[in-house]
């Protein structure tokens, strides 16, 4: 197969190859938003029930109680959106893992206890990869900074970002597939694994997903004309459609990434992690016949 069927157009059927699993993750993605919605709604509506537009007549009482109420519910917002964030990355964990042992359909919802733990070790991996990047960053343009050369300082700045872009994903795939912590980290093994085809994939990826993007900017286009019209009730229809759409297509858009990357990462790192892990064990073997005839 070629470029394009490996990295656009079987990607993509991939995508939408499980629609539960692929409703799921949307729907996951989509509470936190719809629960911050109904706690901002739900609180505007009762202080306009109770005090109209005169807010200044709210008791010491009642504004004690107000902001108890909002404190409670966003603490439960905040660890649901925790909850939420834990599971879908620990799917997209699942999702590469698969995608680089040959599965050609999205995987199913399913342990999520493990995807829940995946999911913790993705964020804490990928937090402390731009942590890292973040610092080396800021030390080399530190000195140029301190000189007053904004443009050189800038450029190493573009570059480190650049080699992040890079990196990221590779580390991602590393670890989803060996499940190790410290697969983040291998910097030379994932420098090996760039090439000049990796940095197409990385702008083709881009690319396929701003072209996705298209008709949700579209509604949104519509529905701030709409707001402006005054035409609220078309205004709130469109604005629900380009929600929902924009939550969809967002989901096909990690998931259209993350197969391209496993992908790549298949083509270019597990022959020889699978050589390996063969050569280590062959190692083994030896060492104990050794042992043996000894």
């Amino acid at each position: 197969m070629g470029f394009g069927d490996d990295y656009v157009i079987n990607p993509l059927k991939y995508a939408i190859s499980n629609i539960k699993a692929l409703l799921i993750y949307t729907a996951l993605g989509f509470i936190p938003l719809a629960l911050l919605l109904i706690m901002v709604l739900t609180t505007g509506i009762s202080i306009l029930s109770k005090y109209g537009s005169d807010i200044s007549s709210m008791t010491p009482d009642s504004v004690l109680s107000l902001i108890t109420t909002l404190g409670i519910g966003f603490i439960i917002w905040l660890v649901i959106t925790i909850l939420v964030s834990l599971a879908t990355n620990g799917y997209i964990v699942k999702l590469v893992k698969t995608s680089v042992e040959g599965e050609q359909i999205l995987p199913n919802w399913e342990n999520w206890s493990d995807l829940l733990l995946k999911g913790l070790i993705l964020i804490i991996g990928s937090f402390l990869i731009a942590l890292i990047f973040s610092a080396i960053s800021a030390i080399l343009s530190m000195p140029f900074d301190y000189l007053e050369i904004p443009m050189i300082a800038g450029i190493l700045t573009a570059i480190v970002a650049i080699f992040q872009m890079l990196y990221t994903p590779l580390a991602v795939s590393n670890y989803s597939y060996t499940e190790e912590f410290m697969a983040f980290f291998r910097v030379k093994e994932i420098y090996n694994m760039m090439s000049l085809k990796w940095l197409a994939i990385i702008i083709v990826v881009a690319i396929v997903s701003i072209i996705l993007m298209i008709p949700t900017f579209a509604l949104v286009a519509g529905f701030i004309l709409s707001l402006v019209g005054g035409n609220f009730e078309m205004g709130a229809v469109i604005g629900t459609i380009a929600a929902i759409l924009a939550a969809l297509s967002s989901s096909i858009i990690s998931f259209y990434g993350y197969r391209c990357y496993a992908t790549y990462y298949k083509s270019v790192a597990v022959g020889s992690f699978n050589r390996m892990v063969f050569e280590k064990s062959e190692t083994g073997d030896m060492d104990e016949s050794t042992k043996d005839f000894e």
